[in-house]
């Protein structure tokens, strides 16, 4: 699946990145303390995967808006052809606590400013990895990552693209539940960065297309009882498998769904523009998931009231 070019989507190679993206979630204090740290499910993917000289950052860390979770492994892949090494990186998609805090931070930039500063320490743990290891030849690169690690996997992803030492074939990227990445209409091309989302599921939808967000890459979608036809058709197969991995039948929430729509739209007429929020609201967001006591939540409410921006006769 490595050997070819990464431009190439690879429906296997897509489904094995998944279990990568999900293996990097933090499991529980409790689990960790049974099995030997946070990091545990994504070291014993790697491990059993054939990946070496594992190196984990900040699954030990108190989790905060700056930090971001990785585990990396390498493996020599030859058989026959050309030898070159495979890097993997799986980013911490879920057990975020303040780390999710990330998501609220947009800014005005090209790119969303939390997810942006955390891709930017996954670059340069790439490289670190990279040299603390004296890996020599011919490098690729395999990501991925789910929700807010996704749309920091997809920023590493270009960022690694476009480095001297690699090129779009060679860095393999799957992304899921992703996030808008790039505020752009129409973002470099990248054709090895594979996003999959679900159409309703709201976490995609953020940052807004109004505000001219986009993604780098290829987005796939997943089919929705609100858009396809043969949605319940298609449900029986994914319930078969959703059944054997958790016990329980797949479900999915059009209700909660709706009504995450419509907060969002009463969001973009509060804020139409990213400049609006990045000026106005954004503070207000941070604040209050970092204290969301009562009286906290009150005074901050009760702040935003006399902002004429916010609250005006408009909206």
């Amino acid at each position: 699946w490595f050997k070819g070019d990464a431009r190439v989507y690879n429906h296997n190679l897509a489904k094995l990145s998944l279990w990568l993206a999900t293996s990097a979630f933090r499991t529980s204090k409790q689990r960790a303390e049974k099995k030997g740290g946070t990091d545990y499910n994504v070291r014993s993917f790697m491990e059993q995967a054939g990946f070496t000289e594992l190196r984990s950052d900040d699954y030990d860390k108190t989790p905060s808006m700056y930090t971001i979770s990785t585990v990396m492994g390498h493996q020599t892949v030859s058989d026959g052809d050309e030898p070159f090494e495979l890097i993997a990186v799986g980013v911490c998609g879920q057990g975020y606590m303040d780390e999710w805090e990330c998501n609220l931070s947009v800014g005005t930039g090209e790119n969303p400013e939390g997810c942006y500063s955390a891709a930017h320490l996954v670059y340069d743990r790439v490289f670190g990895y990279i040299s603390e290891n004296h890996l020599e030849g011919k490098i690729k690169i395999w990501i991925s990552g789910f929700s807010r690690a996704a749309a920091v996997s997809n920023i590493t992803a270009s960022l690694l693209s476009d480095a001297d030492d690699f090129s779009q074939e060679n860095v393999f990227a799957y992304t899921f539940a992703t996030p808008m990445t790039v505020r752009d209409a129409e973002p470099e091309p990248y054709r090895n960065i594979f996003n999959i989302c679900g159409k309703m599921d709201p976490v995609p939808k953020v940052p807004f297309v109004d505000w001219g967000y986009s993604r780098y890459g290829i987005t796939y979608y997943t089919p929705t009882m609100e858009t396809d036809s043969d949605f319940w058709e298609k449900r029986e197969k994914a319930d078969e498998i959703y059944k054997d991995i958790t016990g329980i039948s797949y479900w999915a929430n059009a209700d909660m769904n709706n009504q995450l729509r419509i907060l969002m739209e009463c969001l973009l007429t509060i804020c139409p523009d990213v400049e609006t929020y990045a000026d106005s609201l954004q503070r207000y967001l941070i604040s209050l998931w970092e204290k969301h006591d009562v009286i906290s939540i009150m005074s901050s409410l009760l702040e935003m009231s006399k902002d004429p921006l916010l609250i005006n006769d408009d909206n």
